[in-house]
Formats: C-alpha cells, sequence, structure tokens
C-alpha cells in the first residue's frame, strides 16, 4: 500500500454503461473498528458526522476483514468499496490490497502527537532498551529534544508499550507502519496545530486534523440521570463543584489505595463534588465517607460526562487525561487535574500541564494531602484563575477554527472531497 495514489481510470471514480455516458460512483465506505471494540464508539461518531455531510454515500460498520468480500447490494448489484477507514489499532486493514480498495484512512482518535511516538517507535526502543527486559531509562526525565514535535515530551511519558514493552509493544510499532502506509490520516484536534509539513517530515502522505467529534458529530443530551445528578448540579453556585470522573474501561481502573485518597482529599478540601464511581468500587472508599459528606457531595453511578462537563456549577474535571475527556473539557473550558495511568495519557498530560497550562498532573499514585492542595489551588487560588483564562482561550480558538473557513472546518471539507474522489490525497 505504499506509495499508493487513487486510480483514475474509466471504471473508477465512474462507472461505465452501454451507452458510454459516464455516471459518478456512489461512495461506499467501510469502517473497521479496533479488534476490542475501545475506539468503536468514535469510529461511530466519525461515521455520523461523515454521513450527515454525505447522505449520498453507503456506510458499512464491520469488525472482521473477511466481510469486506460480502458487499452490501444495490439493485441486486454488489456495491463496491470506495474507501476503507479503519482505527489506527485494526492492523489487519493493512492487508486489504489496493485494487480491492482504492483509498484507505486511518483514524488516530487519539492524542495527535503520540502518532509522533508510534513512528519513531523503533528508534526509541533502540536507543532507551539496549537489548535489556525492561528499559532502564523509563522514569527518565530527559527531554525528547532531538525530535522536534516531541521536544517538551519526557521519556517517562512515552507509551507504555515503548517504555516497559509488554504486550501493547508490537501495537505500538506496527501502528507507526500503518499511518505511514495509509493514503490519508484524521485526526480529532482541539485547533490545527500539525500542518501538512509536520506529517510529511515523519513519512504520512496526508494528515487533516478534523476537529473534535463532539462539534462535528454532536449527540443529543443524555437525560436519564436528570433528577438525580443534573438537578443537583442546578443548585449549587457557579464554578464551585468538583467532577470526579475516572473511566470506564475495565483496563483503566484506579487503584483501591488511591480511591481512598481521593475520597479523603475531597472531604478535606470541603469542596463540592460529583463523583462518578462504579459501584463495585464503592468499597474502596473510607468507612462513614458517604454520611460525613453527604452535605457537600453526591457519588452517582454514572453521569451524562458532556452534560455534567458543560455545567455553569463544574470548576474542575479529576480523571484520567485521555484525549477525549481532555478534548470535553477544553470545550466545556473546565480544567483538568490529571492522573495518567497507562498508554498515551501521560504525554497527554505533560501537555496540559506544562505546555498548555490548563490543569495539574499526578506524575504517580494520589496522595491525600496533595489531593487536597491541588483542588484548593485550583478552585480557589490564582493558579486556578489562569488556568481558567488559559483553557477558555483554547475553547475560543477551536471554535473559530471549527467554523465555516476555519482551519479545521477546512479540513473536514478536503476529507469529504477526498473520499467522494474530488480531489487527490497529495
Amino acid at each position: 500500500m505504499a506509495g499508493r495514489m487513487i486510480p483514475i481510470h474509466p471504471s473508477h471514480p465512474y462507472e461505465s454503461s452501454a451507452s458510454s455516458s459516464m455516471r459518478p460512483m456512489r461512495p461506499h465506505v467501510m469502517l473497521f473498528t479496533d479488534p476490542l471494540g475501545i475506539n468503536a464508539l468514535q469510529l461511530h461518531a466519525l461515521a455520523r458526522a461523515l454521513l450527515l455531510a454525505m447522505p449520498e454515500a453507503a456506510f458499512s460498520f464491520l469488525g472482521e476483514i473477511n466481510i469486506l468480500f460480502s458487499l452490501p447490494q444495490e439493485g441486486g448489484v454488489q456495491l463496491p468499496v470506495t474507501c476503507v477507514i479503519s482505527d489506527a489499532f485494526t492492523w489487519i486493514a493493512e492487508s486489504v490490497p489496493a485494487e480491492k480498495v482504492p483509498l484507505w484512512i486511518v483514524f488516530h482518535c487519539g492524542f495527535p502527537l503520540a502518532i509522533w511516538a508510534h513512528v519513531y517507535a523503533e528508534l526509541f526502543f533502540l536507543q532507551l532498551w539496549n537489548g535489556r527486559r525492561c528499559c532502564k531509562t523509563a522514569a527518565s526525565q530527559e527531554l525528547l529534544g532531538y525530535i522536534p514535535k516531541l521536544k517538551n515530551i519526557r521519556v517517562c511519558d512515552l507509551p507504555d508499550g515503548i517504555l516497559f514493552g509488554h504486550n501493547n509493544a508490537f501495537h505500538v510499532k506496527n501502528m507507526g507502519k500503518i499511518l505511514t502506509n495509509a493514503d490519508v490520516v484524521i485526526v480529532p484536534s482541539v485547533q490545527d496545530f500539525l500542518d501538512q509539513n509536520s506529517f510529511r517530515s515523519i513519512g504520512i502522505k496526508r494528515g487533516l486534523p478534523i476537529g473534535p467529534l463532539d462539534l462535528l458529530s454532536p449527540v443529543p443530551p443524555n437525560s436519564s440521570n436528570r433528577e438525580d445528578c443534573l438537578g443537583w448540579l442546578d443548585i449549587q453556585p457557579a464554578l464551585s463543584v468538583v467532577y470526579v470522573c475516572f473511566g470506564c474501561h475495565s483496563n483503566n481502573t484506579l487503584p483501591p489505595a488511591e480511591h481512598t485518597n481521593v475520597a479523603l482529599g475531597l472531604e478535606d478540601s470541603r469542596t463540592p463534588f460529583l463523583w462518578s464511581i462504579k459501584q463495585e468500587h464503592r468499597p474502596y472508599l473510607p468507612e462513614g465517607f458517604e454520611e460525613r459528606t453527604r452535605d457537600i457531595g453526591m457519588l452517582v453511578s454514572s453521569a451524562p460526562h458532556k452534560s455534567v462537563l458543560d455545567h455553569p456549577a463544574v470548576a474542575l474535571f479529576v480523571g484520567f487525561s485521555g484525549w477525549k475527556e481532555v478534548l470535553q473539557c477544553l470545550l466545556a473550558a473546565v480544567p483538568i487535574l490529571c492522573r495518567p495511568l497507562n498508554g498515551e495519557e501521560r504525554m497527554v498530560s505533560r501537555v496540559v500541564h506544562d505546555i498548555w497550562c490548563v490543569g495539574v498532573t499526578f506524575d504517580g499514585p494520589i496522595q491525600r494531602w496533595w489531593f487536597s492542595i491541588a483542588i484548593e489551588g485550583i478552585m480557589r487560588g490564582a493558579q486556578g484563575d489562569q488556568m481558567r483564562k488559559s483553557v477558555h482561550k483554547y475553547r475560543i480558538m477551536t471554535m473559530g477554527a471549527m467554523m465555516a473557513g476555519g482551519s479545521l472546518s477546512n479540513n473536514f471539507e478536503h476529507l469529504l472531497k477526498i473520499i467522494r474522489m474530488e480531489e487527490e490525497t497529495i
């Protein structure tokens, strides 16, 4: 697939008829998710955005590559696939022959700068591992200054697969090949801070930051918890509540001791809080915590995440620094208290804390006293005021870039033209 160009010939993107007239082929986009389905919801959101903009196109959402050969039919005729969009972890999509699918787009739904870590993975392995079973510099504070886009990232911020060589190592290294072999790479981004020359410098043919999916494909607010959750927020003062949520994926679970320290830190700070915590994690809370904090806090099993972040009472989000969460916080203009746990979360939290200055990060396990001090500093100190100014600035920049004529809006238009075969990938 490397170096592929979109073929332009009579059978594509036009179909021949008996009268020798030419009519455009209906775009048929096939989407493949990662094997575990972790990013399936984001791929669905991308499909919704494309469907709204391209009602004439057909879309298939599949999880197995062999289904490519059992294609949908239109009028009894098999509808050819004109474009495959795959999650960056779906390495098997690389095996689809170019003659079968003329356009391959990779959707990297994670942190855009993590692309550089994946592309340079082999170099990192050579420099950091030196044949050892465990990376000897995994805790190194050394900056990666020899890679321009990562010059503010430390060695210890790199993804787990590079630092520790566990099962994700294969995916980390293989993703670099996938990204450079694809015709187009698209990334959700808060602003177009990665220009085309940056992508080409690492071998990516065409890179398109397309903006946050929450703006491209908005979903109606979930009101299922309105009475229990949003109703409680309605009676809280503006910018008074800490919203705590450590996600729902089993591979991203806060250790029991840290659940305890979060609870004690919240109690020490005497700050109103809303904590979305699964029932199976409640035994980790200190005895009597719910009773002692009943007047200032609320525990729920789940919460309408976006609606909570958008609520005027919420002043701070506490959670893992997943890229999707960070994007949602930036759009809601809510500072972030990050506890990176694995994957690319350390890279994201580094940018949140030291570059964008829109949050604070824990470099290790959450400690009770540190957590309480961090909350007080952000909620009631000058540090929090500055963070709110910074996060508001990024929100304004992103909203402007998503408007007609903005950089992110233009990139999405380029994507539509590429899928319709109206524009070449390079």
